[in-house]
């Protein structure tokens, strides 16, 4: 493999082969996600984030306390 497109050619082909991609490979499945679904996954990510965040700075704490 000559460049960095012939090895995603190549890699595009051998995926499609195995059933992982639908469509051709020059034409990859559009995603069917709507902004309300991205933004409630946005918002859970963002919950998510807080949740760990609150997590880490108890932890913190507990060792400065130490």
């Amino acid at each position: 493999m000559t460049s960095q497109r012939e090895s995603d050619r190549v890699l595009r082909e051998w995926a499609s082969r195995a059933g992982w991609l639908h469509g051709t490979p020059a034409e990859p499945k559009p995603e069917k996600r709507t902004e309300a679904a991205e933004g409630d996954a946005l918002r859970d990510e963002v919950f998510a984030l807080r949740e760990q965040l609150r997590a880490l700075e108890e932890r913190l704490e507990k060792r400065r306390e130490r």
